[in-house]
């Protein structure tokens, strides 16, 4: 029998999509910013191939798109193609949470909530790329509850897709606070085997995260109280009389 051979150290175009990655979904490479690979491949310190075969990766998950004129590009995702997103995204994980609910253990709900640990920690202290990476981890952790290696790809690339499109609407207080409070409530329904709690919970979830995106409604107009008419009346008659007499 042959020796095994070495695990290799981690591809180094896994870490350049990593990376990349990140900055997209903490706004460091916004929409409609175009990926130049040898401008990428400078910033990062590596050779362009890898930055090449990693842009492609994020192409392919809809994260970048390719354009007629500027070539690659950090993804744009409208309100109403958010809107989309979420709500597939739901209903993967719900569908998700019901195989969880039977076949996830004890063990694997720590690591959910090992991550809302985190999740607090960053909330407390403001660090909002730190809370977006672990509401991102959350729901990956979901996708790897279902044991389906298609839906867990499914919903991590639609997490990603939701969390670009979103920005960071999402993470303007306080809805950092009420979707911690949605995810923790997930958990413990998780703990009791609770399917409907469960689903109720992403439900309030995916509701929140829909109300970033709609527009700020426009401040209340002050009223200009008007003088009841049975005043205007009785006034009017009293000018009537005075000028009669």
């Amino acid at each position: 029998m042959s020796p095994l051979a070495p695990i290799p150290h981690k591809r180094r175009v896994d870490v350049v999509y990593a990376a990349l990655r990140e900055a997209m979904l903490c706004g460091v490479l916004p929409p409609g910013q175009p990926l130049s690979v040898p401008e990428l491949a400078r910033q990062l310190g590596v050779s362009r191939s890898p930055v090449r075969e990693a842009v492609l990766r994020l192409a392919a998950v809809g994260l970048a798109q390719e354009t007629a004129r500027r070539g690659v590009e950090v993804a744009r995702l409208g309100p109403v193609e958010a809107l989309h997103l979420l709500e597939v995204c739901k209903l993967l994980e719900i569908a998700a949470v019901r195989t969880a609910l039977e076949l996830s253990s004890e063990a694997d709900l720590e690591i959910l909530s090992g991550i809302l640990v985190t999740q607090a920690s960053a909330v407390r202290n403001e660090r909002l790329n730190e809370y977006q990476a672990a509401a991102l981890a959350f729901h990956h952790e979901l996708g790897r509850l279902s044991c389906n290696p298609e839906l867990e790809k499914l919903i991590g690339s639609l997490s990603d897709r939701c969390a670009l499109a979103l920005g960071r609407k999402a993470l303007e207080p306080p809805l950092p606070k009420f979707q911690l409070s949605d995810r923790r409530g997930l958990l413990e329904a998780l703990h009791r085997r609770d399917g409907s709690g469960a689903a109720a919970a992403l439900e309030r979830l995916f509701a929140r995260l829909r109300s970033a995106l709609e527009p700020p409604q426009p401040s209340p107009q002050p009223r200009r109280l008007q003088r009841p008419k049975g005043l205007q009346l009785a006034r009017a008659g009293a000018g009537l009389e005075g000028g009669l007499q």
